[in-house]
């Protein structure tokens, strides 16, 4: 029988799962539980990504211990966060907590390059001062630096990206 793992990542905790197919029923198993704490860095608030690397290889090896080979691995972490790395693949700088103020204001700003409607439009995503779009204009009109970066990556692609 086929088994898949998964690891949903929320704001404030993470869980690993696996799951099997039984008779057209999925059945799922949590593996591993754990606290998602942020950072505080001057003023703003940050996710700590050393820790979420450490929890997610400490789940997979609890999968490991549990299922010899799943199928598929998929990591799930909440939509409008991201990392920035350097040439070498190294984090640029701690991604921001979607819920810090540094965005205050930006959407006002971005209304002034591009209409709510046609943004809309574009991404279908209803306007909230912490879309990815707010905090990538933030980020660059606050971080002399953030033309440095050379790659984007989701949190939890990057998550992916660091176990490979």
């Amino acid at each position: 029988m086929k088994t898949y793992a998964a690891i949903d990542i929320g704001a404030s905790s993470g869980r690993h799962f696996i799951g099997k197919l039984n008779d057209n029923q999925l059945d799922i198993q949590e593996i591993h539980r754990f606290d998602n704490p942020k950072i505080r860095i001057d003023e703003t608030v940050h996710w700590n990504m050393e820790h979420l690397q450490n929890e997610v290889i400490k789940g997979l090896n609890k999968i490991r211990k549990t299922v010899k080979n799943p199928v598929t691995l998929g990591i799930d972490t909440w939509g409008v966060d991201y990392v920035l790395l350097n040439e070498q693949g190294a984090l640029f700088m701690p991604p921001y907590v979607y819920r810090d103020a540094y965005t205050k204001g930006y959407p006002d700003k971005i209304d002034q390059l591009i209409e709510q409607d046609t943004l809309y439009q574009k991404n279908g995503i209803q306007r909230q001062r912490f879309n990815t779009i707010y905090q990538l204009y933030a980020m660059k009109a606050k971080h002399d630096t953030f033309n440095q970066a050379k790659d984007f990556l989701m949190i939890g692609d990057y998550l992916s990206f660091c176990l490979t």
